[in-house]
């Protein structure tokens, strides 16, 4: 679901009628306790995470600094723009 979809309204209110403020309220919490249980097995194994305390999210930082590591072979002398193949092979090619 998104923060700006129809269906979210919908399900959100098919969840409490079929659980109840109470049931709702359960499955609410287990999400947040898996989030902060996920982020502290993460930190225990080396990993750089962050979690706002009243969410069910945990960013993985290490995987960013990573992606960003392993793409910036790709931009040659410091240009904010991939490499041009046809300087590479040749513009008559």
């Amino acid at each position: 679901m998104g923060s700006r979809n129809g269906h979210a309204p919908v399900f959100l209110w098919y969840a409490l009628n079929l659980k109840g403020h109470c049931g709702f309220k359960k499955e609410v919490q287990k999400c947040l306790h898996n989030a902060h249980y996920l982020k502290e097995r993460l930190k225990e194994a080396g990993v750089s995470v962050m979690i706002n305390e009243l969410s069910n999210i945990v960013k993985i930082n290490t995987f960013i600094d990573e992606l960003l590591k392993m793409l910036s072979f790709i931009f040659r002398d410091g240009c904010n723009h991939p490499p041009c193949v046809a300087s590479d092979i040749g513009k008559e090619n």
